[in-house]
């Protein structure tokens, strides 16, 4: 969780980044009449919805301007870090709220952080959304973070066994996903707990598992659009973890900055895929602002 000297409320994207600058995902603003409460100040949400155009959206009505990195060819959405109040990470955010036992809503957490915590245990465990902000209402998510690949395997087949989906969407910003069944890999609601629980993968350090960020960056010279099929192995953990990044039979490895590309990535197959190419690497981008892309599903994946 981030805090701006603005007031603004966001949440940090996994994405490496330069020197003194943080990836950002606004979610909140101070306003007069918010519906979220910390103490007597009120906020308002400034984003409606994920992906790529709910993004720009969000920036937008926070006031924030992109900043270009030649390491992306775009313009990210960084904070500077001397805008910077309070920062606390999603682990850090759990132990708080667990050990204070404090908020009206304590017992709609615990249920959620307990469902998942038997399977994985909570040291896999990190909070983050209007939990960790210390705003959530009665209607808020539960949003967690699952720390490693093993622990975002158990977690995914929890939810897909176990969770009641809340919506079946297929659009997320201007990224589509096309053929596959309504399931609720990432977000649902699961026994005794009232309201939905989402959840993210984390990997040990930002991006340490995808080799497009390990090994090198992009340049604005070699993304060119890209449309082709391609087959993707099905379990590889890494479609698990942000960013998604998987590799194809084809030789290519797929990097979606939109999260909920996951779980079809992670299930694999045979995918009509769209995107952005960064031909002398042989790396696909999916969910960027340029060009959001898609995912359709061709053929489940047999091993």
């Amino acid at each position: 969780m981030v805090t701006l000297r603005s007031g603004l409320l966001g949440v940090e994207i996994g994405l490496p980044a330069p020197a003194g600058l943080i990836p950002l995902i606004p979610k909140y603003v101070m306003c007069e009449r918010g519906l979220w409460l910390r103490g007597r100040i009120g906020f308002c949400r400034v984003i409606s919805h994920y992906g790529p155009g709910g993004l720009e959206e969000a920036l937008n009505r926070a006031g924030l301007s992109l900043t270009y990195d030649a390491a992306y060819g775009a313009s990210m959405p960084y904070a500077r870090g001397f805008d910077v109040i309070e920062y606390v990470s999603p682990r850090t955010a759990l132990e708080t709220r667990v050990l204070s036992g404090r908020g009206e809503l304590q017992h709609v957490l615990m249920r959620a952080v307990t469902a998942l915590a038997d399977k994985v245990g909570l040291s896999s465990l990190g909070l983050t959304g209007s939990y960790a902000m210390g705003i959530e209402r009665e209607f808020s998510d539960v949003d967690l973070a699952v720390y490693g690949g093993d622990a975002a395997q158990v977690v995914y087949d929890l939810f897909t066994s176990a969770a009641v989906p809340v919506s079946c969407e297929t659009e997320f910003g201007g990224f589509k996903l096309e053929g596959w069944p309504c399931v609720p890999w990432r977000r649902g609601l699961l026994s005794d707990v009232p309201t939905p629980v989402s959840w993210v993968g984390v990997p040990p350090s930002l991006a340490s598992h995808c080799k497009a960020f390990t090994e090198r960056g992009p340049s604005p010279s070699r993304l060119a659009p890209f449309r082709g099929v391609l087959t993707v192995p099905g379990g590889q953990p890494e479609g698990l973890l942000y960013p998604p990044c998987v590799r194809s039979e084809e030789g290519y490895v797929i990097v979606s900055y939109e999260y909920n590309a996951g779980g079809p990535l992670y299930q694999g197959g045979v995918l009509e895929v769209t995107g952005l190419l960064a031909a002398t690497e042989d790396v696909i981008f999916l969910g960027s602002r340029e060009l959001p892309g898609s995912l359709r599903l061709l053929k489940p994946y047999r091993s």
